[in-house]
């Protein structure tokens, strides 16, 4: 007959069994939190890793880009110069203004320059004033004619002012020819006036072409006027004239023709000499 085990002490025994499975299941709980606490931590450490990688990715190149990107621009003491100033008195507090600017360097052209035009009284204060906007190429002397400012009294000197505002680096100073065919001085009616051809010989057919005539007597300036010609292409001829409303007075006159075009406008004129693009200076 097998023996009976007392009451108190299977109690007891249930007791203990009881007790050791709930530390059993109280210990796996308790890992499996602190797993489950290191798994999220671990994959927040990646997660950020990861992100703060590809942050840094894609700043990267654009840090170094600006570190390392150095935009060329003219050298230091780079200026447009004025070479020559003169006025002419064409009729009571009205006068013609002419000056020639230079830009002696070898391959930055100004592509947008601006210029202010002074005519001062006898006592230095400004009379009359006149602004343009006009261009220039590398190596290049180039005449600026402005007609009929109006000023409050006589005029007896000028100034100018020359402000450049973009500029654009060319392969080379390239030579835009055209010529001049047939030039004529004429006086009729007690007005003066100059015809011409102009041909044009370049690569490249303009727009506009702007004709500075300028009339000298021996050494000395004393006419000057301009006119435009449209839509010249290469090897074309148009002809022009330009008129004086009054009698220059000359009588051994030498005519000078000074064509000028806006190469900067010119898509097929960058696309073979420009250099990096226009920089505001």
């Amino acid at each position: 007959m097998a023996k009976q085990i007392p009451h108190e002490e299977y109690i007891e025994y249930e007791q203990k069994q009881v007790s050791k499975d709930f530390d059993r299941k109280r210990m796996i709980l308790k890992y499996e939190k602190t797993v489950m606490i290191a798994i999220i931590v671990v994959v927040v450490l990646i997660v950020s890793a990861t992100i703060g990688f590809l942050v840094y990715r894609q700043n990267k190149p654009i840090e170094n880009q600006a570190i390392n990107q150095t935009v060329e621009a003219p050298p230091a003491g780079f200026a447009i110069t004025t070479k020559q100033v003169d006025i002419i008195k064409e009729s009571e507090n009205k006068y013609d203004a002419f000056l020639r600017v230079v830009d002696s360097d070898q391959n930055w052209g100004v592509s947008k320059l601006d210029y202010k035009i002074s005519l001062k009284g006898a006592d230095k204060s400004v009379v009359g004033e006149r602004t343009g906007v006009t261009y220039i190429l590398p190596n290049q002397e180039k005449s600026i004619i402005e007609l009929g400012i109006d000023t409050t009294a006589a005029a007896a000197s000028v100034t100018t002012d020359l402000q450049i505002k973009e500029v654009q680096k060319l392969t080379e100073s390239p030579a835009l020819n055209f010529t001049t065919e047939n030039l004529a001085y004429q006086v009729a009616d007690n007005k003066s006036k100059v015809t011409g051809t102009i041909v044009n010989q370049t690569l490249f057919g303009f727009p506009e072409i702007m004709i500075n005539v300028l009339v000298y007597e021996e050494n000395k300036l004393v006419g000057y006027n301009y006119t435009t010609v449209n839509d010249l292409t290469p090897n074309q001829k148009r002809d022009f004239t330009v008129f004086w409303r009054k009698d220059l007075n000359v009588k051994n006159p030498k005519i000078v023709v000074e064509p000028y075009v806006n190469p900067f406008n010119s898509q097929p004129f960058l696309d073979i000499y420009s250099q990096g693009q226009m920089l505001e200076y």
